[in-house]
């Protein structure tokens, strides 16, 4: 074939399949070391300066669990962490970790193993000792003993902040903070409120300063999605009339950029575990809709109780075991190139305009080289991985350099509008 043919070959591949990524995206099975225990309900954490995910607890095979282990992304294994405390968390399940960045320490509340509890403890990297923050009993001034409750935590104000929950009596409908530092319970409740609930799943848009609630179960599965405002503590509706529908126990990750993903969960009652799914669905807080997300790749078997985080630095959605319809899970997957998917950005080198930026990685200037190609720019700007603006660019016909210097050390993305299209390229920022 001569060059020619190549050429138009090539031309009309990229006019009809438009959306074709030159980076991988979609879903890999990660292949680990280590011997982790298959488990369903346990609660994960991701720690940026080790790169790792923590996993505590969880409901095995037979039994339950207060191991807590770690999975390095630079390695691909697992690792069983040893405490030097004499007193540890009692095994649970249905709990919830939190990652404590200004203390750097895991924080973990509720749950259910022997009993329900109502306790927070706290994890420190430090000395690799647990710490108990609030004792587990039923006191006035503070939440009952629950499990399946949506909480987050709060490093601005410092605070852990539940919603609902399975009690002692029953469902519950309340809102709640804990102040890490005075270790101490408020009632948050006011007089708008969602559904009494559990089984439920939440997540944090830092950003937006809000807590998002999907889901879960009351009577029956629930299908509605709900914000919370950190600093009021007022509550909105913001379900729309098209929704993934009712479930309990999917994973709810902020991605950035005012998007919610959520993968599997239940569709049927508790215990009934042919209702597993595995489909993938994305909520954008600004516009307020629901949209289902291609599954790139082969991709997990549905499942409900598993664990998922996100990697903003590596654009990365990862869960973790959980219950399928006939087996506990202990295999891990990845979603590359998540934040990208949801915003629809590509890096099509075929694209009308021609981008590079170099050098890369690079500590200081990013100089920018360009061809047009009858490509009108409306904007130009520099995002960090969770989205943000960090830098508005105005670009000339030719020379163009931006001074990034005073970013912090990690992931970008160069983005070049024109109406409604995106192209994209990443670099480092590096020392």
């Amino acid at each position: 074939m001569n060059s020619k043919n190549k050429s138009l070959l090539i031309f009309l591949f990229f006019m009809y399949f438009p959306f074709c990524f030159i980076f991988s995206q979609g879903w890999t099975s990660l292949n680990t070391s280590g011997s982790i225990s298959p488990r369903t309900n346990a609660s994960a954490i991701y720690v940026p300066s080790q790169n790792k995910m923590f996993v505590f607890g969880g409901a095995l095979s037979v039994g339950t669990t207060n191991e807590l282990w770690s999975l390095d992304f630079n390695s691909n294994s697992w690792t069983l962490i040893p405490s030097k405390s004499t007193q540890l968390p009692p095994a649970r399940y249905t709990h919830i970790c939190m990652y404590d960045s200004l203390m750097n320490r895991i924080l973990v509340w509720s749950g259910q193993g022997a009993s329900l509890y109502n306790d927070v403890w706290a994890f420190n990297f430090s000395d690799s000792t647990w710490q108990v923050l609030f004792p587990d009993g039923n006191v006035t001034g503070a939440p009952l003993k629950r499990y399946g409750t949506a909480t987050i935590f709060d490093p601005k104000n410092k605070n852990i902040i539940n919603f609902a929950g399975f009690t002692t009596s029953g469902r519950f409908d309340d809102t709640w903070s804990f102040d890490v530092n005075g270790q101490n319970w408020t009632d948050r409740s006011n007089s708008y409120f969602p559904l009494k609930r559990c089984l439920t799943s939440s997540a944090f848009a830092a950003d937006r300063r809000e807590m998002i609630v999907f889901g879960g179960q009351s009577t029956g599965n629930l299908n509605d999605i709900w914000k919370l405002n950190v600093d009021t503590y007022n509550w909105t509706n913001i379900t729309p009339t098209v929704n993934p529908g009712g479930r309990h126990f999917a994973s709810n990750t902020y991605c950035g950029n005012g998007t919610v993903v959520i993968f599997g969960g239940n569709s049927l009652s508790q215990g009934n575990n042919s209702g597993a799914l595995n489909d993938l669905w994305k909520f954008s807080l600004n516009t307020q809709k629901w949209d289902t997300l291609p599954q790139i790749g082969s991709k997990p078997l549905p499942r409900f109780d598993h664990t998922s985080i996100y990697i903003p630095s590596q654009d990365k959605l990862v869960i973790f075991g959980g219950q399928g319809i006939s087996s506990l899970f202990s295999d891990t997957w990845i979603y590359n190139g998540i934040y990208s998917l949801i915003n629809g950005i590509s890096e099509n080198d075929n694209q009308p305009l021609d981008l590079t930026c170099y050098p890369n990685p690079t500590n200081s200037i990013l100089y920018i080289e360009m061809s047009r190609n009858n490509f009108e720019i409306t904007s130009a700007y520099v995002t960090d991985a969770l989205g943000r603006i960090v830098i508005n660019v105005a670009l000339a016909e030719q020379n163009n350099s931006i001074d990034i210097s005073f970013l912090n050390n990690g992931i970008y993305n160069l983005v070049i509008e024109s109406g409604t299209k995106k192209l994209s390229k990443r670099f480092i920022k590096t020392e």
